[in-house]
């Protein structure tokens, strides 16, 4: 968490202009600095935050700060998400960990295979 603090205070305007671009609705681009509102995203930058925001550990998405927007940058390369890192095993392996901390059996390894191996 913390490497996540450090890179989403260096984020540069134009990071955080290309993450805008491709995950928020054009009517709701970014004039001040983080945290943005949820519902400004578009609806793969809503999935996407959901997902980051629950992966993190965050009770609510209702507000997207650095943290979220450097994980959402990773998406924002230009190359699939499974070229650079495998997102679909990460975000199943992080949802497992959570559900064993609240003692709450999940099953979801077999769909993430599934992902990889479309992608």
């Amino acid at each position: 968490m913390q490497l996540l603090l450090e890179k989403g205070a260096k984020l540069s305007s134009s990071q955080v202009t290309r993450i805008s671009q491709l995950f928020m609705q054009p009517d709701f681009q970014p004039q001040r600095p983080p945290p943005y509102l949820h519902t400004w995203f578009n609806d793969i930058g809503k999935v996407l935050v959901n997902m980051i925001s629950y992966v993190l550990g965050y009770n609510s998405s209702e507000y997207v700060d650095e943290t979220i927007l450097v994980m959402l940058y990773m998406f924002a390369l230009g190359r699939p998400p499974a070229v650079q890192y495998d997102y679909a095993t990460f975000i199943v392996e992080k949802i497992h960990e959570v559900g064993e901390r609240e003692g709450i059996q999940i099953h979801l390894l077999h769909i993430s295979s599934a992902i990889v191996q479309s992608a």
